[in-house]
C-alpha cells in the first residue's frame, strides 16, 4: 500500500494525472483492506489477546470474531511448537 502510494505521488508529480488516479485508486482499496473494525478488535482483546494479536487475526479473517479466535490461537501453538523444536 505504502508503495502504491508513492509511485501515485511520483506520477502525479511527474504530470502523469490519469496514471497517478489508477495506482492512487488502487492504494485506497489496499488501505481499505487493512482497516479493522474497532468492535471487533476490542472483543478479541476482551477475550485476553494482545491488540496486535486481535489486529492481525482480524484482518486475516475478514472481521469474522469466530475466525480470528481460532486464527490466534492456532498462530500462538504454532509459536510454541517452534520454540520447543528450538529447544
Amino acid at each position: 500500500m505504502r508503495l502504491h502510494l508513492l509511485q501515485g505521488i511520483v506520477l502525479f508529480h511527474q504530470n502523469k494525472h490519469s496514471e497517478a488516479r489508477k495506482i492512487l485508486e488502487e492504494t485506497q482499496h489496499e488501505l481499505a483492506l487493512l482497516k479493522v473494525d474497532d468492535t471487533s478488535l476490542c472483543e478479541l482483546v476482551e477475550f485476553g489477546f494482545t491488540p496486535a494479536e486481535a489486529r492481525i487475526g482480524v484482518r486475516a479473517t475478514n472481521g469474522c470474531v469466530n475466525s480470528a479466535v481460532e486464527y490466534i490461537q492456532k498462530r500462538r501453538q504454532e509459536r510454541e511448537e517452534i520454540r520447543e523444536k528450538e529447544k
